[in-house]
C-alpha cells in the first residue's frame, strides 16, 4: 500500500503510475484534486483512491494516514513524498508570501511524515 504525495502531475504522477503497474495499491494524493483524478484514470490495476491533502498543514499528516488506516485496514508501507513546486520567477518579482508556500511545499511534507505518522516512531510508547 502506498502513499504518494504530489501525484497530481510531474514524477509524483510517474511514481504512482509504476506502483500501480508493479502490483502496489496507491493512494492518490495531492491538493488538485482534479489533476489526482487524472493520473488515476492514468493507473492499471484496482483499489487505489485519491485523497485531498495540503502537505503544508502539519496536522494532515496523521490524518491522512489515519483515513488510509481506515479505508485499507493497514497503513501505508511505502511513502512517497514527492510534493513539490518551483516558481520561475526573477527573484526581485517574488513576494515573501510566495516564495514561504515554496519552503512550506517543499520542505513542510518531508518534516511532517517523518514526525507526525504512525510508523515515524518505532516505539511510540516510550515517550
Amino acid at each position: 500500500l502506498a502513499l504518494v504525495t504530489g501525484s497530481s502531475s510531474g514524477i509524483g504522477r510517474e511514481s504512482c503510475k509504476v506502483l500501480a503497474r508493479e502490483g502496489a495499491t496507491v493512494v492518490v494524493t495531492c491538493i488538485n484534486e482534479a489533476g489526482a483524478k487524472e493520473t488515476l484514470k492514468q493507473m492499471t490495476g484496482s483499489g487505489h483512491s485519491v485523497m485531498k491533502y495540503d502537505v503544508t498543514d502539519f496536522k494532515a499528516a496523521p490524518e491522512i494516514v489515519k483515513t488510509i488506516i481506515q479505508k485499507y485496514k493497514k497503513p501505508p508501507n511505502i511513502l512517497v513524498n514527492s510534493a513539490g513546486v518551483l516558481r520561475i520567477v526573477p527573484a526581485f518579482r517574488e513576494t515573501p508570501e510566495e516564495f514561504q508556500k515554496v519552503l512550506d511545499i517543499n520542505l513542510k511534507v518531508q518534516h511532517s511524515h517523518k514526525q507526525r505518522t504512525p510508523w515515524s516512531d518505532p516505539d511510540p510508547d516510550d515517550g
